[in-house]
């Protein structure tokens, strides 16, 4: 049996040793209704319209005579036509910016319509949305800094946005750098030194860009404990009732100025007991 497309051609042979094969018999198979085409793609787009256009599917054996496009009106809800006709592209206007419209496509020929292509989304175009107010600081801590932020008022509340956090790094002369990028409103910044100040400002985004800066803000990371002094030593000669002692700086200072230090002195009584005398040291 062979195909050629609608027509198909049958012929038997008995097997190898019989040549004597029956006539030609010929026939044609019914048509049906044409295959799902592609779904609409996008030519232009304006704050209140879309330009859609696409492309027939196999007719299967009868010409397309038309396209029925349908769509959700932008409710998300269920699908209307919006156009049926013949033509390949269709322009739809009065739409809102801003927003979301989802469409199907399906193609007719003489045995009926086909099914629907696949959902197409698109969007209108519209604003980059208003500035946000500046983040705020949740959390302070030795090495990093949680901050969080509101979103900006949105004249389109189903439009989803998202934010880019920025800092800059005192002295760094790079300006500012992304930290963050995404959908959340808040986000904490590691790696930070402590004791330090870190300029931040973020910007909302949607499909058309993204808002002008927020306002510049400063957070500060929160100092760590010194660490430990060297071993005090003898300055001078050791007196009958009085000894001079000397030490120097800790090599870190945990990123704060050292206001004051600690000696403790154990003096051996006849008890053998170890008496601790606390001395605070003001540096001035």
């Amino acid at each position: 049996m062979i195909f050629y497309e609608n027509v198909i051609i049958v012929t038997t042979i008995r097997d190898a040793g019989h040549r004597n094969v029956s006539e030609v018999v010929s026939f044609t198979t019914r048509g049906c209704e044409p295959d799902p085409p592609f779904a609409p793609k996008l030519i232009s787009r304006t704050m209140n319209s879309l330009n859609l256009q696409w492309k027939g599917s196999k007719d299967n054996g009868s010409k397309i005579s038309s396209f029925l496009l349908e769509w959700d009106e932008g409710k998300g809800e269920e699908f209307k036509s919006c156009y049926s006709g013949p033509m390949t592209q269709h322009k739809i206007f009065k739409l809102t910016a801003s927003t979301k419209y989802s469409f199907r496509l399906a193609a007719r020929n003489h045995f009926g319509s086909s099914n629907y292509s696949e959902i197409a989304v698109f969007y209108t175009s519209g604003n980059t949305p208003p500035a946000p107010l500046p983040p705020k600081l949740k959390e302070a801590g030795v090495y990093r800094l949680w901050l969080e932020w509101c979103a900006p008022t949105n004249p389109n509340p189903n439009e989803t946005l998202t934010y880019v956090l920025e800092m800059e790094e005192p002295r760094s002369g790079f300006r500012f750098k992304p930290k963050y990028n995404g959908e959340n409103l808040s986000c904490i910044v590691r790696h930070l030194q402590r004791n330090t100040t870190y300029k931040f400002r973020i910007f909302a985004c949607n499909l058309e860009g993204r808002s002008n800066p927020s306002r510049e803000v400063k957070y500060s990371t929160r100092p760590s404990k010194p660490r430990y002094p060297k071993k005090p030593y003898v300055v001078g000669e050791i007196q009958a009732r009085q000894v001079k002692i000397g030490w120097d700086s800790p090599r870190h200072n945990g990123g704060m100025h050292i206001s004051s230090y600690s000696l403790e002195v154990s003096e051996n009584s006849d008890g053998g007991k170890a008496i601790q005398i606390l001395k605070d040291f003001i540096l001035k």
